[in-house]
């Protein structure tokens, strides 16, 4: 029966990993196809972003086996844009190995049991022995009773070497088998904690060393840019605080002439309308005096020539063009100040508007802060496990949704949040949940939930590819579209489109 189960297994193992796919897909990235699956060597040729190829299978540690053109070769991930049919082929896998993994377990444990069936075999072959042994006792028991003392005592003897051969190989026996017992249990613990132990030994190898070199790099990465942000933010605040301190120096310098003016201007315009009424006063009194000195001279020379009344009149009219053009210019003058005045004001609106211009750079440089600056809700490192864990703040696309960046290890997540009921966020893939991001330069990324059935306001969760981290960083969002398990909705208003480009840093050091 064990072994049929054994044969199950791997048949199934078999089927599931000689299955060859022919799914239609295209290259996100320029690169190399590779002749051989560690793609140290044996390069087949070169395709570019864009060119279609067809994938046939997943082999593991993020490489696809793919025809491209007349080439049959293996490629990263992170060239390819992944669908949901292509992201089956790495779950069919996982699903292989572990078919895999238990139909190798499933034979230890009957190789084991075949060891304990013979060990069975064996005592029930004693159990036979003893019983033939009974009888042939019965028989000199017999023969015994028929003969005399020489029977008797050479029947004790013998009863007593058999009792003791038989206590002596049943004995052996029983300590043989349990040695083979023990031994087997032993050997096979020991191939198994040797494989172990090297596949363990290596994999840490690689991952020390690989984290080393991350680190070197990284250190001397982030050394370089934090030494450019903190010259940058040196700078910026170096300019915006003279230009602050320039500001305030000008608008109150200018407040300080333009109330000057203003006073001077008024006190002018007060003298100016004082001398005004005093001259009108004159003229008016003037005016009077001659109006009466000419009555009088009318009344005592009624007679006088008509010339002369034409001459006088003449003389008052060149008196009243006079007093018009002197009424003109006051006017002229006054219209000046006052344009003079509303200049000044406008000068000092101005001054009132630089600073308005200084606290929107200052608004601007904190905005820069926040986009240069990592926020972490989980940064540390699991000692057990020997994993980095780091998972950032949620960060705001909009009032409705946010969009949160998780790291376990080497494994990559990407949170979406919605304030909406959209039905569940589901696994499944009958009614399997997913999230389109398109982006400015109209490409499109797209996320598939891989986490647990989440119902209620729409929380997905999906992996985050090196190709779909690459591909993010490329261009400012331009729309999120999300669907779960009853509705769908597509978010355009986007208040942080370049969260992605400033952000993935945060969690791919």
């Amino acid at each position: 029966m064990v072994k049929y189960i054994i044969l199950i297994f791997l048949s199934l193992s078999i089927k599931v990993s000689s299955q060859e796919a022919n799914l239609a897909s295209d290259f996100s990235l320029d690169g190399t196809l590779y002749k051989n699956f560690d793609k140290t060597s044996g390069a087949l040729t070169e395709f570019k972003e864009g060119d279609a190829c067809m994938v046939l299978g997943y082999f593991g540690k993020e490489i696809y086996k793919v025809k491209y053109n007349s080439f049959v070769g293996f490629v990263d991930s992170q060239y390819l844009n992944l669908n949901e049919a292509i992201m089956d082929l790495y779950y069919d896998f996982q699903d292989s190995e572990r078919l895999r993994i238990i139909a190798e377990e499933t034979k230890r444990k009957a190789v084991v049991q075949e060891i304990v069936k013979e060990a069975e075999a064996e005592k029930e072959r004693l159990k036979l022995l003893e019983i033939e042994k009974q009888r042939a006792l019965e028989l000199i028991e017999k023969n015994r009773l028929d003969s005399i003392s020489k029977v008797r005592a050479e029947e004790k003897r013998l009863q007593e070497a058999q009792e003791t051969a038989r206590k002596l190989e049943a004995a052996r026996i029983e300590k043989e088998t349990k040695e083979a017992i023990v031994k087997a249990k032993v050997e096979e613990e020991k191939r198994i904690r040797e494989i172990q132990e090297a596949v363990a030994r290596k994999v840490e190898a690689a991952r020390i060393e690989k984290k080393q070199q991350e680190a070197i790099s990284k250190a001397k990465a982030e050394k370089e840019r934090l030494k450019l942000l903190e010259f940058k933010r040196q700078k910026a605040l170096e300019l915006l605080e003279k230009n602050r301190v320039d500001s305030i120096a000008k608008v109150r310098a200018e407040e300080k002439r333009t109330q000057k003016a203003q006073e001077a201007a008024i006190k002018k315009l007060e003298a100016e309308r004082i001398d005004k009424a005093k001259q009108e006063a004159i003229a008016k009194a003037k005016s009077v005096e001659e109006d009466k000195r000419l009555q009088k001279a009318q009344e005592a020379a009624t007679r006088k020539l008509e010339a002369e009344r034409i001459a006088k009149a003449q003389q008052a009219d060149t008196v009243r063009d006079y007093k018009a053009e002197r009424i003109e210019l006051i006017k002229q003058e006054a219209i000046a100040h006052a344009k003079k005045a509303k200049e000044k004001i406008e000068v000092k609106e101005v001054a009132v508007l630089q600073i308005t211009d200084e606290r929107e750079q200052a608004k601007q440089l904190e905005l820069i802060r926040f986009r240069n600056t990592c926020h972490y809700a989980m940064n540390e490192y699991d000692d057990i496990n020997r994993i980095e864990i780091v998972r950032t703040d949620p960060y705001h696309i909009n009032d409705m949704l946010s969009v949160e960046l998780f790291k376990r290890g080497k494994s990559v997540n990407i949170f979406f949040n919605l304030k909406k009921d959209l039905g569940c966020a589901s696994y499944l893939p009958s009614n399997r949940s997913y999230v389109k991001v398109r982006l400015d330069n109209n490409r499109t990324i797209t996320f598939y939930h891989t986490w647990g059935m989440d119902c209620g306001d729409f929380s997905f969760k999906g992996t985050l590819s090196k190709s779909q981290i690459n591909s993010l960083k490329t261009s400012p969002i331009k729309s999120i579209f999300l669907k779960g398990t009853k509705l769908s909705t597509t978010i355009t208003d986007i208040d942080y489109k370049t969260i992605f480009i400033d952000k993935l840093d945060c969690i791919n050091n």
